[in-house]
């Protein structure tokens, strides 16, 4: 089997989606930096006007990349059960 065909039969079973909850504006940002922006030349809501990001979302410090999902933030009563079909027979 080519390796082109390897997935042609792949299936989806879910799709998750956990949101940091600290939001940290670009405007937060410019505030951290102005001493620096000020000293280069640049101007406060560079970053935003160019790159178009308003806000982005961080995870606090003491959560791992691997346990963002599954943070007291989220916490598992948020997270949605399991769809695959079960048999009560």
């Amino acid at each position: 089997m080519s390796p082109r065909n390897d997935y042609l039969r792949s299936t989806i079973w879910s799709v998750a989606h956990a949101e940091a909850p600290e939001v940290v504006t670009s405007a937060w940002i410019d505030e951290q930096l102005a001493e620096t922006f000020e000293r280069c030349g640049i101007r406060p809501g560079l970053l935003e006007s160019v790159a178009g990001i308003l806000e982005r979302r961080w995870w606090p410090e003491e959560v791992t990349f691997d346990e963002a999902p599954r943070s007291p933030v989220d916490g598992p009563s948020n997270w949605p059960t399991s769809t695959r079909a079960t048999s009560t027979s």
